[in-house]
C-alpha cells in the first residue's frame, strides 16, 4: 500500500502541472484577442494624415485618368492624320 500512495501522489502532482500551462495559455490567448480588438477599433478612426493621403490618392487617380484620356485623343488624332 505504501507503493500505491507514492503512485497516487505522483499522479496528482503530474495533473496539477498540466493545469498550470493551460491557464497560462488561456491568459495569453485572451490578451492576444483583446489586443487585436483594440487595434481593430483604433484602425477604424481616420486621422488628418490618413484623410490627406486619401485626397492625394484620389487626385493622382483623377490626373492619371485625364492623362489616359488625353493620350487616347492624341492617338485618335494621329490615326485621323494618316488617313
Amino acid at each position: 500500500m505504501a507503493g500505491s500512495r507514492n503512485c497516487e501522489h505522483s499522479l496528482q502532482s503530474s495533473d496539477s502541472r498540466k493545469e498550470r500551462p493551460m491557464k497560462f495559455n488561456s491568459a495569453i490567448a485572451a490578451a492576444v484577442v483583446l489586443s487585436l480588438a483594440v487595434a481593430g477599433l483604433t484602425a477604424c478612426e481616420k486621422g488628418p494624415a490618413e484623410r490627406a493621403g486619401e485626397r492625394i490618392d484620389d487626385t493622382a487617380k483623377k490626373v492619371g485618368d485625364k492623362l489616359e484620356h488625353a493620350g487616347d485623343k492624341i492617338e485618335d488624332a494621329a490615326k485621323n492624320a494618316k488617313k
